[in-house]
């Protein structure tokens, strides 16, 4: 029996510690190879690594003791001590960009084992962060492979991979579309209940990046409801702004659980993405949004969110930061159910076509098998 291709994924957070786009990225790509002769091992770090190791369908993970957190870098010397065990016992090694820790402890290592990144955004958030850190990125980037773009958009804008993107490949995320599969009609008959329907939607972690306090101003004076679904940081904050602005209209559920997800996106009418900057490098929420067949309303970021929603065609797209554009689309998509409806019929069409997770798992299954040949190859 063929014995199975070993991969190590490196990345500084993961389930159960966090549960956002990248970490449900990460376990798309772990679970279709999982099925198809791939033995995946997640390297990570956690507050409070109690147990050590969580075994998930798709993975074996791997946590180490964070010390300290700097500019959302979190670092640890456990990871560290541990890192070549980690790898010896690897065919392959996954990183995911950026995590500065776990790629300068790869350029610290005399490690050649094949390698590959999956680059899901640049370093936006701290200014200071991306200078210091630049040259490291630079050589890591050089040492890999292989780099993987989510979108040809984020390669044509990143000031780090347009130089070098002879050395990238694009392969899409997906999402695992059999979480949304055979809805409980009692679940909708609940959340209709409680919140309506045809409402516009947001789902997502309440971040700064995420633009809602835009999304806030545009929805003044529109008479239908939005929905924002999540939590995050900036909870509070948009609550607040909701109030000084004497918005009826708005409804903040908090955490929702994925059983309920789909309901929500099933009763609303269109779905609403205002992200306000390049740290929104592909929005896996837009793609949960095409899987129903909903309209999209997003911003223009030189990333993959464009990728998915194309203006015109599967929605609207509108200059970031700009709340009366925002606002007029979310007129035009209020006013007229019919284009409404062409709009999501569209947008499943482009999700069956593009990001179908059967076949961007195969293409990252290809790429493991391409790069453990040529190992072997080399050895003998």
């Amino acid at each position: 029996m063929e014995s199975k291709i070993k991969v190590l994924h490196i990345f500084k957070t993961y389930f159960p510690d966090t549960q956002g786009g990248l970490e449900e990225a990460i376990r798309q790509i772990a679970r279709y190879n999982s099925n198809h002769g791939i033995e995946n091992r997640i390297m990570t770090v956690s507050p409070i690594p109690i147990p050590r190791i969580v075994r998930f369908q798709e993975a074996t993970v791997v946590r180490y003791k964070t010390l300290l957190d700097v500019f959302s870098t979190p670092i640890s010397l456990e990871f560290f001590h541990n890192f070549k065990k980690n790898i010896s016992t690897s065919d392959i090694l996954h990183f995911h960009f950026p995590w500065p820790w776990g790629e300068l402890n790869f350029l610290c290592s005399n490690e050649k084992k094949p390698s590959l990144v999956t680059y899901h955004s640049d370093i936006v958030k701290h200014k200071y962060m991306d200078k210091l850190y630049s040259p490291f990125s630079r050589l890591f980037l050089k040492k890999v492979d292989l780099i993987i773009a989510t979108s040809e958009q984020y390669i044509e804008s990143s000031a780090i991979l347009k130089p070098i993107k002879e050395k990238c490949r694009v392969i899409p995320l997906s999402i695992d579309d059999k979480r949304f599969k055979g809805i409980d009609d009692n679940i909708v008959q609940t959340i209709k209940n409680k919140y309506g329907e045809d409402f516009f939607l947001f789902v997502g972690v309440l971040r700064s990046y995420k633009g809602l306090c835009y999304l806030l101003d545009a929805m003044v004076n529109i008479n239908r409801q939005l929905v924002i679904v999540g939590k995050g940081p900036e909870e509070n904050k948009l609550k607040e702004k909701a109030k000084s602005l004497n918005l009826n209209n708005v409804i903040f559920t908090g955490f929702v659980d994925d059983k309920y997800l789909p309901a929500f996106y099933k009763l609303c009418r269109a779905f609403v993405f205002p992200s306000s900057d390049r740290s929104e490098a592909f929005g896996v929420s837009l793609l949960e949004a095409s899987f129903f067949s909903k309209p999209m309303i997003s911003t223009e970021l030189g990333t993959g969110t464009t990728l998915v929603n194309k203006h015109n065609e599967t929605g609207l797209v509108v200059s970031p930061n700009d709340a009366i554009e925002l606002r007029n689309s979310l007129s035009i998509l209020s006013r007229n159910k019919q284009i409404c409806e062409k709009y999501g019929r569209n947008a499943r069409k482009r999700f069956d076509k593009l990001f179908n997770s059967e076949s961007i798992g195969e293409k990252y299954l290809d790429i493991y098998k391409q790069l453990y040949e040529r190992q072997h190859k080399m050895r003998k």
